[in-house]
């Protein structure tokens, strides 16, 4: 199959630059106070190296699960986690915390058991582990005193001795505190095909990827930058100076639901690929 490769030089309001292996978003199925604080316990707390935020399940936390996605496939030898909410001593009290976390990436899967206790907790991946998505999945927990929501402070990934995920993270979490509804993976194609994949990370940047049934057809891949002007959803790809309005369709709830892109390679009406991660 042959590949058109599209990349991205966008200028003025353009997204922070992205390295490799840049976290794009981390998203949960539920999170405590979602809708009265969205983001007090979003799951992107969980990568911006505080311990004054954190994310909380939704519910008891049992199999709740976060996704993580990265600007491209990483290699990840350790990960260092803060398991309940360490803001202070009697939130992480109050509060349930992660006793075991399953860790998918691919077909591997791991089983990451932690202790009763404050800070990061170290565990080490032999072989490596390499991808561009990460699914944790909270397995166990240790009972809150006050809280039936089990919570984490903070997941840290290592390549070596440098982090993947960026030093400026927190930043730009805390700046686009309006991008949460559209940080996600959102797909578009019939429900047996889906051909088409777009990705919005926090950093203002997105990624897409078009793999037609027909193998005669080339893949194509386009980065570059979104926005949100006057509320409004807007995407430029690379090298373009237009920006493309993006409508976007919302539930009864007013959550963002769906997206139509048209007149481009992007067009198309896009679904969240998980389907249950409509709060975040």
């Amino acid at each position: 199959m042959r590949t058109v490769a599209l990349f991205v030089a966008c200028l003025g309001l353009a997204p922070s630059p992205t390295r490799a292996g840049d976290v794009m978003y981390a998203r949960s199925d539920g999170a405590y106070m979602a809708r009265e604080n969205p983001g007090r316990f979003s799951a992107l707390n969980v990568l911006d190296a505080d311990k004054t935020t954190a994310w909380c399940s939704a519910g008891t936390g049992q199999n709740a699960e976060i996704e993580i996605v990265f600007s491209e496939a990483t290699s990840i030898d350790r990960v260092d986690v803060a398991t309940g909410n360490q803001m202070d001593a009697d939130d992480f009290s109050a509060f349930g915390r992660v006793r075991e976390i399953q860790l998918q990436a691919g077909e591997e899967v791991h089983s990451i058991k932690l202790d009763d206790k404050t800070g990061l907790q170290t565990y080490r991946f032999d072989p490596t582990i390499y991808n561009d998505r990460l699914l944790l999945k909270m397995k166990a927990a240790y009972r809150g005193k006050k809280e039936r929501h089990v919570c984490l402070t903070d997941i840290v990934f290592f390549a070596g001795k440098k982090t993947v995920q960026g030093k400026d993270l927190g930043r730009h979490i805390r700046a686009r505190s309006d991008a949460l509804p559209y940080l996600d993976t959102w797909v578009s194609g019939p429900s047996d095909a889906r051909e088409k994949e777009l990705v919005f990370g926090v950093r203002g940047d997105f990624r897409f990827l078009w793999v037609p049934s027909d193998p005669d057809q080339p893949t194509v891949r386009i980065k570059g930058a979104w926005r949100l002007s006057e509320g409004e959803l807007q995407l430029r790809p690379e090298k373009e100076k237009q920006w493309l309005a993006v409508k976007v369709k919302r539930d009864d709830a007013e959550r963002v639901e769906r997206l139509k892109i048209e007149s481009s390679p992007m067009a198309g009406v896009y679904d969240r690929r998980r389907t249950s991660s409509l709060d975040w």
